[in-house]
């Protein structure tokens, strides 16, 4: 990504929405946080980037916004191949309006990463995504990015989750939170962040103290069969034993890391909870970086400084047992970083 903050605000010259970085470097942002997602090569996010180069090229335009018409020919040149129909204006106007509602979807579940690296950049804007509606022949709908300058309260809850602003060493890599993938029901309830406040909180902890009881009861049958009834028959006492190991073992799956969790404030999530991938993670938030106590479904992900790849935080295994470490796809047992989820940082293992 383009390092921006480099230079000081003095050297980035005019200043028209009231930072240290001009209109251009603010649409070049964006454009390369949205070259890091994996959904890059998606038309919605092909549509976002149009904008950014539409902004760019077209400065006293941004404001007002790009017609389909302008959209479609510019995702057409991104593409390096044409998109929807050229020669029909209603049809570019209807596709241009169904990847804008896949867009909207999208930019929810990115918008914490695009916070991150904003805030690590110093910059106090956000951008929102802007439709005005047409009406009439010639009044065609159009799309814009706004900046919006945040209120004090989001600036400060921005800056206390902002990485500390100390050099990067080369070897090192800086973490961004990532949307959660394919979520079913039950870790969509965490991807949104699980709220600790209320009937919620008392909820939680029946979820956890209910099986945790019924492990307990069934240990107290075990021990009162053998002790007052004396019932020691071999087959019997193997399926019991048998029984409650299995039972405990399915149940530190499932709940363990949560009882971890206030301690750790960041865990792996349980087997209900995990991808394929193994890279979900359960963060414990709370305030001033975030504005309630929560429970929320993550993944964090950094560029790997050895071979550009992506680094996915995981299990350490049984190398790093215990831990979360930072490992590349591309070469996972060699390219090995350290896991800080409060600096978004990690050095590197080898």
């Amino acid at each position: 990504m383009t390092d921006f903050s480099s230079r000081k605000a003095s050297q980035q010259g005019t200043n028209p929405v009231q930072t240290g970085f001009n209109h251009s470097q603010l649409f070049e942002l964006l454009i390369d946080i949205s070259s890091e997602w994996k959904e890059e090569f998606r038309l919605d996010v092909k549509l976002l980037q149009a904008i950014c180069h539409l902004s760019l090229a077209n400065p006293e335009r941004a404001e007002t916004g790009f017609t389909s018409i302008d959209i479609v020919e510019k995702v057409g040149e991104l593409r390096s191949s044409p998109w929807s129909t050229p020669n029909d204006g209603s049809q570019m106007a209807t596709d241009v309006r169904k990847q804008w509602k896949n867009l909207l979807k999208t930019w929810e579940s990115k918008k914490e990463g695009i916070e991150q690296e904003l805030a690590d950049e110093d910059i106090s804007l956000f951008p929102d995504l802007d439709r005005v509606q047409g009406g009439g022949a010639g009044n065609a709908s159009r799309y814009r990015i706004l900046w919006r300058q945040l209120d004090d309260q989001d600036k400060e809850a921005l800056k206390a989750r902002a990485r500390p602003d100390h050099p990067v060493a080369p070897d090192s890599v800086v973490y961004i939170c990532e949307d959660i993938e394919n979520p079913n029901a039950l870790v969509r309830l965490f991807a949104k962040g699980y709220g600790l406040y209320g009937w919620r909180k008392y909820l939680y902890v029946t979820a956890i103290g209910v099986p945790l009881l019924f492990g307990y009861l069934v240990f107290v049958i075990i021990l009162i069969n053998l002790t007052y009834l004396g019932n020691f028959e071999a087959k019997l006492l193997f399926n019991s034993f048998a029984s409650l190991a299995i039972y405990s073992f399915l149940i530190w799956k499932f709940i363990g890391p949560l009882i971890r969790l206030p301690d750790d404030q960041i865990v792996l999530a349980p087997w209900g909870l995990q991808s394929s991938d193994k890279d979900r993670l359960l963060e414990r938030r709370s305030p001033p970086q975030y504005s309630d106590k929560s429970i929320k479904a993550v993944r964090y992900t950094a560029k790997c400084p050895v071979c550009g790849g992506k680094v996915h935080a995981k299990s350490g295994g049984l190398e790093f047992w215990g831990r979360i470490v930072g490992m590349c796809a591309h070469s996972p047992k060699e390219h090995l970083f350290s896991f800080d989820h409060v600096t978004r940082r990690g050095k590197n293992l080898r």
